[in-house]
Formats: structure tokens, C-alpha cells, sequence
């Protein structure tokens, strides 16, 4: 029993490989980080279209009408550009350093992936709500008061329901993907 002792204890004394683990790790980080970075960057060149045609919009007719096509217009360029920060906050391409302690890198991760959690539970839902008040505003002050008004606001609505609604799928992929991840990243960290 001696023996069996003092074996497990050597066994137990040696240094866990944790450079095998922490690139395995690293790895699994940066492929799901690409996949952050490519939606970044589509949704940063479609706001870039976006707000180019508010711009153009804005200033063939910021003469025509009121403070409310103008307000409208700011909320639009502050909701775009608010949004596309917070989902650029959530992408992080650190890469395991040789000497920075795996937890530290674990930690940093696991701050990354609940920035995207938020975005996808809470600030997408913010920034439709957001949106469809500025583009209804936007609508007030183009159209008439009346059957065409009242339609325009109806579509609007509908339109900004149906893509929400289409999405939802998707997001909740994405984020069973995360919560897959911080569930791994949690047990790992509690193993170290």
C-alpha cells in the first residue's frame, strides 16, 4: 500500500501539459471569433450603406421639414453607430501568450462571450425597439395625416416584426453556441 501511495502522489505531483490544452483552446477561440468578425463586418458595411442613404436622404430634405425629420435622422445615426460598438466590443482575437496564466485567459474569453450573450438577448431587442421609434418619427414627418400615414406605420411595424421574428432562430443558435461555450470555459477554469 506503500508503494501505491507514493505512486499516486508522484502521479498527482506532475505538471498538467497545459500547453496541449490551452492550444486546443486557443484554437476553438479564434475559429469562433472569425465567425463574430464576419458577421462584424457585413453588419458594419450594411450600416455604412445605411447611413450613407439617411445622409443623402437628410440632406436633400433637412429644408423641407421639421425638428422631427431631424431628430429622426440623429436617432437613426446614434442607434446604428451605438449598436455596431457594443457588437465590436463583444469580438476579442487575444491569443494565449506564453506567459499569461491560462485562468487569466479563460477569464477573458468568458467576458467576450457574455458581451455577445447581451448583444443577442438584449441590445439587438433595444436596437429594433430604437429603430422602429425613429423610423416612425421619420414617417410622421413624410407623410400626410391620414390612410397613408397610418399604413406606412402598420408596414413599418410588420416589416421590423417579420425580420426580428426570422432572426430569432438564428440567434438562438448562436447563442446555444455560447452558452455551450461558457459551459466548457466554466468547467475548465474550475479544473485549474
Amino acid at each position: 500500500m506503500d508503494n501505491f501511495e507514493q505512486l499516486r502522489q508522484n502521479w498527482l505531483g506532475q505538471p498538467v501539459n497545459q500547453q496541449v490544452i490551452t492550444k486546443q483552446l486557443d484554437n476553438q477561440w479564434r475559429n469562433r471569433q472569425l465567425k463574430v468578425l464576419t458577421v462584424n463586418v457585413f453588419l458594419t458595411l450594411s450600416f455604412l450603406v445605411a447611413f450613407v442613404i439617411t445622409g443623402c436622404i437628410y440632406y436633400k430634405y433637412h429644408n423641407q421639414y421639421g425638428w422631427l425629420f431631424s431628430q429622426s435622422i440623429i436617432a437613426i445615426y446614434l442607434i446604428l453607430t451605438m449598436f455596431l460598438v457594443t457588437t465590436w466590443k463583444s469580438l476579442g482575437f487575444n491569443q494565449q501568450k506564453g506567459d499569461m496564466p491560462v485562468t487569466e485567459f479563460v477569464d477573458y474569453q468568458l467576458r467576450k462571450y457574455d458581451w455577445q450573450r447581451r448583444v443577442l438577448s438584449i441590445y439587438v431587442w433595444i436596437y429594433v425597439l430604437l429603430l422602429w421609434v425613429a423610423l416612425c418619427g421619420f414617417i410622421l414627418t413624410f407623410t400626410d395625416k391620414g390612410l397613408l400615414q397610418t399604413w406606412s406605420i402598420i408596414l413599418t411595424t410588420f416589416y421590423i416584426l417579420g425580420i426580428s421574428w426570422a432572426s430569432r432562430r438564428y440567434n438562438k443558435k448562436r447563442l446555444i453556441s455560447i452558452d455551450d461555450s461558457i459551459q466548457e470555459l466554466n468547467t475548465m477554469r474550475a479544473g485549474f
